[in-house]
């Protein structure tokens, strides 16, 4: 081979190197039809609630909307800016009080709302969750921005097999439980909004005490890892992600 030929070869041995970054296996260009991964959608979520949001006797990073914002990673959902509203103790109305009184910046992406447990545990009468919990699903859905589907409520637990809960009356607190639960599904019936059965889980703390918090009422991170896998499909599936909205 003549100089001048060695050199040719060895320029187009260079571009090959350029264009196919060296033509090995590894590079090889993705086959037709191959799905590319999905770039992520960023969030803005707002966690409306009561003690069971705030995450009462667990760390916030255990609390499950914390939980809920690091799980979408895996669906290319990024949470970007998580605000919660929610303190331990608060009934409808101390929550409506509180949106009055707090500074918020609609519309948020995402709104969820779990409230009811303390109406019950403090005797307040039924007929004020009747009329204030519509009042709050009309204010998530206002703060989601008039988008019905982008929020997600959540049951309220029977914290009777708690062991504060068993020295309670637990019969009384299950029925009244159930009650609370079937007047929030009814508001919901005829509504594109989400409704999560967290009641359920909550149950299973007979069969395991480590879903229960050190106070003995509330629950600990590993209740809410199980809520979050509910939660979660649903959540990817309003922003085109997970295997929902594949």
């Amino acid at each position: 081979m003549t100089r001048v030929a060695f050199e040719r070869a060895a320029r187009l041995s260079v571009a090959c190197i350029l264009l196919f970054a060296g033509c090995s296996e590894d590079s090889a260009p993705v086959a037709a039809g191959t799905p590319r991964p999905k770039r992520a959608v960023s969030v803005r979520m707002l966690a409306l609630g009561d003690s069971y949001t705030s995450g009462e006797s667990v760390p916030q990073t255990k609390s499950w909307p914390y939980q809920l914002a690091d799980s979408l990673l895996e669906d290319s959902v990024r949470v970007t800016a998580l605000k919660v509203v929610a303190h331990t103790g608060w009934t409808t109305g101390d929550l409506i009080v509180a949106l009055n009184k707090t500074t918020l910046t609609p519309p948020y992406d995402l709104v969820t709302l779990q409230i009811g447990v303390n109406n019950q545990f403090s005797g307040v009468p039924f007929e004020v969750f009747q009329e204030e919990f519509p009042e709050l699903v009309t204010r998530a859905t206002t703060l989601a921005g008039d988008h019905p589907d982008h929020v997600v409520v959540l049951t309220i637990p029977d914290y009777s097999l708690t062991p504060v809960g068993q020295r309670l009356d637990p019969d009384q607190t299950r029925s009244e439980i159930d009650s609370y639960n079937g007047f929030i599904a009814a508001t919901l019936d005829s509504t594109p909004i989400s409704l999560i059965n967290v009641t359920d889980l909550s149950r299973t703390v007979a069969d395991d005490s480590s879903l229960v918090a050190r106070d003995g009422l509330h629950y600990s991170g590993k209740m809410y890892a199980a809520w979050v896998e509910l939660i979660r499909p649903v959540v990817a599936a309003l922003f085109g992600r997970g295997t929902a909205g594949k």
